[in-house]
């Protein structure tokens, strides 16, 4: 995608201090970083570290580039696109989550918690328990208790 000099750009500065130049077409649906921000202002996105910050500007330039694709073709090519992006690991998901939810991307918080839905889709507890590292509280007597209460859950 050419860009024009006229082009409103601001720099994106993650939490971790790497920093990113973008259009501001690239970043329309988030108007509580750069509404009234001047051209050359740095707009500071805390919590959201610089690798995590790429991979959401990765998603949003490909979005913007499809929707000022003329080509009907590009939907398909997109969605193999999304599909492919977000075949990450557990920590780069749950950091596409947050990054998506504040930043207010609607759609890449969709695919993010339908990729993370797929992950743990027909898994057994244990296996849920570890993908979202959550440590067993009871001790092995509680949890054989708490199983034969709540056999259903724990069935295949």
């Amino acid at each position: 995608m050419a860009s024009s000099s006229s082009t409103k750009k601001f720099t994106m500065k993650s939490s971790d201090g790497e920093t990113f130049e973008i259009e501001e077409v690239v970043f329309q649906s988030i108007k509580n970083l750069t509404d009234g921000a001047a051209n050359d202002t740095e707009i500071l996105v805390p919590h959201i570290p610089g690798k995590f910050l790429a991979k959401v500007i990765e998603y949003c330039k490909k979005h913007v580039e499809a929707a000022s694709s003329d080509e009907k073709l590009f939907d398909d090519e997109l969605n193999k696109w999304d599909t492919e992006f977000v075949k990450v690991d557990n920590v780069t998901i749950f950091n596409l989550i947050w990054a998506a939810s504040y930043l207010n991307i609607k759609s890449l918080l969709d695919l993010s918690m339908k990729a993370l839905a797929d992950m743990i889709k027909d898994k057994k507890p244990e296996e849920i328990s570890k993908i979202f590292n959550i440590v067993n509280a009871y001790r092995p007597k509680e949890d054989e208790e708490v199983r034969c209460e709540n056999q259903c859950t724990f069935e295949n």
